[in-house]
């Protein structure tokens, strides 16, 4: 009892291309008809990307703003990664120095992003972390004590 174990697609013959060029169309086609005879379902093109869409902010410290900045860096960040669901790192290793800001998934607001920026830019600028917060009229707590820790 022998049975016919190749495809039936392997069995016909390619179609040769045509002279005007249109070896790729073909190519489709063919892979249309062998996906059809084989019984397997074509899945269409991904709409949407996987992942999310990552947006960043980059605000350049002036050397006047360091030792600041190195002095409030854990409450800065504890607002921006607690709060506001960022990611953000200072870079020191370049002759300029900067935050960079960028979105994270758990980040839930397009405009928290904004918000961040606008912090660290105020705090740049000379304002206290709490006066740069109320300067924006944000709800933002400062308090000390995480609502994440129990």
């Amino acid at each position: 009892m022998e049975t016919d174990t190749a495809p039936a697609a392997a069995a016909a013959p390619a179609p040769a291309p045509a002279a005007g060029g249109g070896l790729k169309r073909k190519r489709q086609q063919q892979q249309q008809a062998d996906a059809a005879a084989a019984d397997i379902e074509m899945l269409p093109p991904l709409a949407k990307r996987s992942r999310p869409f990552v947006e960043k902010r980059s605000i350049v410290i002036p050397p006047n703003r360091r030792t600041p900045l190195r002095q409030q860096w854990p409450e800065l960040c504890r607002i921006l990664v607690e709060q506001l669901n960022l990611q953000c790192r200072c870079i020191t290793r370049r002759p300029v120095w900067a935050v960079e800001l960028r979105n994270s998934p758990l980040t839930k607001d397009d405009g928290h992003l904004q918000k961040g920026a606008d912090l660290v830019d105020a705090f740049v600028k000379g304002f206290q972390i709490g006066d740069a917060l109320a300067l924006s009229g944000w709800t933002i707590s400062t308090s000390t004590r995480s609502p994440w820790r129990t």
